[in-house]
């Protein structure tokens, strides 16, 4: 991935210079600031990506069909991805808790319209 080591880059740059042109060091302050958010944008980016492919494959799944238990690993298993994405990037995930919110009323209206022999 390019996006640690364009922070690497950075941090040498970082090092490199050495101060004595107060211009340079102002412009080169601007350069390293302007690197720096376009990395943290990509971060958000990515994780957009990530968030997008995985809501492809939970509402292109029937989930109503699980049992009870694989469904609640499924809900846990996106849990974490939701922390993954929070320490990454900051992101609260908001599509998958979209994603995840329609598949648990899909569930649930399924789960009380039948029998509990079925599940």
């Amino acid at each position: 991935m390019w996006y640690p080591r364009g922070q690497s880059w950075l941090a040498l740059r970082k090092e490199v210079s050495d101060g004595s042109n107060v211009m340079g060091t102002e412009e080169n302050s601007f350069d390293r600031s302007y690197v720096k958010k376009k990395l943290e944008h990509g971060l958000s980016r990515i994780w957009q990506d990530v968030q997008l492919k995985v809501k492809t494959y939970l509402l292109g799944t029937d989930l109503s069909n699980f049992k009870y238990d694989d469904f609640i690993f499924v809900l846990d298993i996106i849990s974490r991805l939701m922390q993954v994405g929070e320490e990454f990037c900051g992101s609260k995930s908001e599509v998958l808790q979209e994603s995840i919110r329609k598949q648990s009323v899909n569930y649930f209206k399924t789960y009380h319209s039948l029998p509990l022999k079925e599940f």
